[in-house]
């Protein structure tokens, strides 16, 4: 979505859209929610957060509070990833 590069679904993470119209990152692909894939690499959650792409495909207003906090699940997610160790 931010760097336009089409990747296999396993090196993408999912972002979705809560119910109550919250963010989160999605590790498992399986919550219910509008979602959005975002790459894993270091940096992309915050351009498509500044960029004002994930709100836009997710339909939400994603405050600097829920911002601060998907960007550390999505980090969280990144190194479990690299150790290949559960988040």
């Amino acid at each position: 979505m931010v760097t336009r590069v089409k990747r296999p679904k396993g090196e993408l993470i999912r972002i979705v859209r809560t119910p109550d119209g919250g963010v989160c990152c999605d590790p498992s692909g399986r919550r219910n929610g509008r979602g959005a894939y975002l790459s894993v690499e270091p940096g992309c959650v915050q351009k498509a957060l500044s960029r004002g792409i994930l709100s836009h495909q997710l339909g939400v207003s994603i405050d600097p509070v829920q911002a601060e906090d998907l960007i550390v699940q999505v980090e969280r997610e990144r190194r479990a990833r690299m150790t290949g160790s559960p988040g």
